[in-house]
Parts: C-alpha cells; sequence; structure tokens
C-alpha cells in the first residue's frame, strides 16, 4: 500500500488488508476460547480484546505524528506500517 501509484491500486490494498484483519480477528477469540481451559477462558478473551483496543488506540496515535510531521507523504508511512505484522 505504501507503494500505490494511484488510488484504484490504494482501494483494492485496502480491501484486501482489511479482509485479511477482519478474518483474523473474528477468528482469533473462537480459537482462544476452544483451546483454553474453562477456567482461564475468559480471562484470555478479555486480554486479547484489551490489547486489540490498546493496539488501535496506539496506531491512531503513531498516524497522528506522521501527519503532523510529514504532512505531504505521511499518509504513505501510515499505511506501509500496516504491513510490518505480517512479516
Amino acid at each position: 500500500l505504501m507503494c500505490a501509484m494511484n488510488y484504484t491500486s490504494l482501494v483494492i490494498g485496502r480491501i484486501i488488508l482489511g479482509l485479511g484483519i477482519g478474518i483474523a480477528s473474528l477468528t482469533t477469540p473462537v480459537y482462544i476460547a476452544e483451546v483454553a481451559m474453562p477456567s482461564m477462558r475468559g480471562q484470555l478473551v478479555t486480554i486479547n480484546t484489551l490489547m486489540i483496543t490498546f493496539g488501535q488506540f496506539f496506531a491512531g496515535m503513531v498516524d497522528g505524528v506522521f501527519d503532523t510531521w510529514f504532512p505531504e507523504t505521511g499518509w504513505r508511512y501510515m499505511l506501509g506500517l500496516a504491513g510490518l505484522p505480517s512479516i
């Protein structure tokens, strides 16, 4: 996404990225609930949800910094960083 040459390739990349994140965010709590011992099930699913929420908050703060420091190209860094967890 960081190397998108036009609007169409950017939108297609965001759709593919969004589908991947959506599928992962749906299956992870189910997997945790199935694998965990019954006494820890609620705690583990809650921690997973809190970490996702913290990650979204932190990503918003980093995006704000990029937008402030690099007003013209900050969006490229924002989208490029989205690919780091897959490496």
